[in-house]
């Protein structure tokens, strides 16, 4: 499928595992695609093995429908998944995304560290609470769907895998209450009980960093940016992009505390009595920042473009690649709003906006419904 691309990359082929990681052992690579199904070593234990030994190299798995046992296997371990018969262009230009993604991050450190991750720790609590109601047999999808909800690393992994190529969605679901419903109840007893999704990953507890009010903060920042996409009468799907992106814009955070233990606390020290932004102190402590590292995590995971663009421009927005006024600018007036619902004015100083690039959009203006559409949902809760 691939020949045509050889005088672009350098292409290796190996007949199994075993090999597979033997060429990996005897020079770099940054891309391992591979089948599930294969005598000996099955996919899901060979890039199990790559995350282990090789966690630079991005992760892609082909499998059949016919083969689910072993692809929620391969949901553990796996960056992406595509669907056999799978389309040439597509193999292609995924491939081209993660060698893209894998540029973009200028630290090697921080790049192996993420690079490693199948999935992001989930709040021991939730996890334990989600467990044990699995168990129960009076279990309801529902409120399955509510305890995912409480969690921010639960819900990016759901998301991840029901847009996954496994389940073929014409349009991708953005809400998690949505996604558990599709999966079904049956499904998410086998990942969580079965494969243990949420349980391999480190426990996140250092100074420095709130996972509590980390997901707050989030879930805030989505539900206002729905808002604002409301008030602009974009469509419900727009509205569900951006609740989205409002979500995951600061899941970098939580992926640079499991990279970098003990980072958190020198990046709050900096920030504090340097008076640095975050991006700053991140920059200056990392060599990279929470936006760069959570576009990278969510699009070595398969996420959109549009949203991949907003987490890390959602400081930048400016930057965007449409230059005009989108989801990046829409998530960096709602993670501002989030952190200060008490701003009445745009010119607040406490406000950290780029009124520059809202009037150059040509939508400062619209504060006064930003507000409005924003102020049932952020005045109940207090500012961190």
């Amino acid at each position: 499928m691939l020949h045509g691309m050889r005088q672009q990359w350098d292409i290796a082929l190996a007949g199994g595992g075993e090999q597979a990681l033997a060429r990996l052992g005897e020079e770099p690579f940054d891309v391992v695609v591979s089948d599930m199904k294969m005598p000996g070593m099955n996919g899901a234990e060979l890039l199990r093995q790559v995350k282990n030994r090789h966690p630079r190299v991005a992760r892609i798995v082909l499998s059949g429908h016919a083969d689910s046992d072993l692809v929620m296997q391969a949901f553990g371990v796996a960056q992406q998944y595509l669907a056999k018969p799978c389309d040439r262009i597509v193999l292609q230009q995924t491939i081209e995304r993660a060698i893209m993604l894998k540029t973009r991050l200028g630290s090697e450190e921080i790049a192996r560290a993420v690079g490693g991750m199948a999935g992001l720790p989930a709040l021991p609590a939730v996890y334990q609470e989600l467990v044990t109601y699995l168990k129960s047999p009076a279990a309801t999808i529902d409120h399955v769907g509510e305890i995912l909800g409480t969690d921010l690393a639960m819900t990016t992994a759901i998301l991840k895998i029901v847009n996954s190529a496994y389940f073929g969605l014409q349009r991708p679901i953005s809400r998690i209450e949505r996604a558990a419903s599709f999966l079904g109840l049956d499904t998410i007893m086998t990942l969580v009980l079965e494969h243990g999704l949420f349980n391999d990953a480190p426990v996140v507890e250092q100074d420095g960093f709130d996972h509590h009010r980390l997901r707050r903060h989030s879930l805030l920042t989505g539900s206002i940016a729905r808002a604002i996409a409301a008030s602009h009468d974009e469509t419900h799907d727009a509205q569900e992009d951006a609740f989205l992106a409002g979500v995951l814009h600061d899941i970098g955070q939580l992926a640079l505390a499991i990279a970098r233990p003990g980072s958190s606390a020198e990046i709050q020290e900096m920030m504090t009595s340097r008076r640095m932004s975050r991006p700053e102190a991140e920059m200056a402590v990392v060599q990279a920042t929470h936006g760069e590292v959570g576009a990278y995590l969510l699009g070595t995971w398969g996420f959109s473009d549009s949203v991949v663009e907003s987490v890390l421009l959602h400081h930048e927005p400016a930057r965007a690649s449409s230059g005009e006024w989108g989801l990046a600018g829409i998530v960096h007036v709602a993670t501002a709003v989030a952190d200060h619902p008490q701003a009445s004015v745009l010119e607040d100083p406490l406000l950290d906006v780029d009124r520059d690039y809202l009037a150059a959009s040509g939508v400062a203006s619209r504060w006064p419904q930003w507000r409005e559409a924003c102020l049932r949902i952020a005045e109940p809760e207090s500012a961190p």
